[in-house]
């Protein structure tokens, strides 16, 4: 190359081992930046992933608080259930529009405490079982019990009066819309004609 630059064997030894260090260096660095690449979808699901255990460990705080208050709210029930059982030995009968109007209410309660209590027992048994093969995730209802069927025909029964009482009603407002009618045209026979011409 130079003619006045005489290169020894030592320095040749540098130069090709220079090479050799900077052709590994390449190639270290292209597979760092392959290995980076390749793990960046890995570090984007982990990150998902945390996401997803975050958003569950709220939501299973957030029951826990829910499970919480709905001890207390049971507890609370409870007791006044039994002052109402102890009263309900002392105190005279109560009228019976107002039995049917708590027997109303303990029934829509009673209901919406079953569907809680059932929902609960499907996701605890849910969990101990895994996520279920299929995907039909829908609280499955429990088999009727003569009780509940002893509420279904009495909330039947309870329709049928109230259907028959409203149409009872309806033939009422009826006849008394017939008869104001007739009152009106017998009161003001010329307001009537006034209003046919008009």
């Amino acid at each position: 190359m130079f003619p006045f630059l005489k290169v020894s064997g030592d320095v040749r030894t540098l130069i090709t081992h220079c090479d050799v260090c900077l052709q590994a260096r390449a190639k270290r660095k292209a597979f760092c930046q392959l290995h980076q690449s390749a793990s960046f979808p890995r570090r984007k699901s982990r990150l998902r992933r945390m996401k997803q255990l975050e958003h569950e460990k709220d939501a299973l705080q957030q029951g826990l608080q829910a499970i919480e208050r709905a001890r207390e709210w049971y507890q609370q029930r409870i007791s006044a259930v039994q002052e109402k059982m102890q009263q309900a030995g002392k105190c005279h009968a109560t009228p019976e529009y107002s039995m049917d109007a708590q027997d109303e209410r303990l029934r829509f309660q009673m209901a919406r405490i079953l569907d809680a209590n059932q929902h609960l027992n499907a996701l605890i048994d849910s969990s101990d079982k895994g996520f279920p093969t299929h995907m039909n995730l829908a609280v499955q209802p429990p088999p009727y019990d003569v009780h509940q069927n002893s509420i279904v025909q009495r909330l039947k029964e309870q329709n049928h009066l109230l259907t028959e009482e409203v149409s009872q009603k309806s033939e009422v407002i009826a006849q008394l819309e017939r008869e104001k009618a007739t009152l009106i045209r017998e009161l003001v026979p010329g307001s009537v004609a006034a209003q046919g011409c008009s």
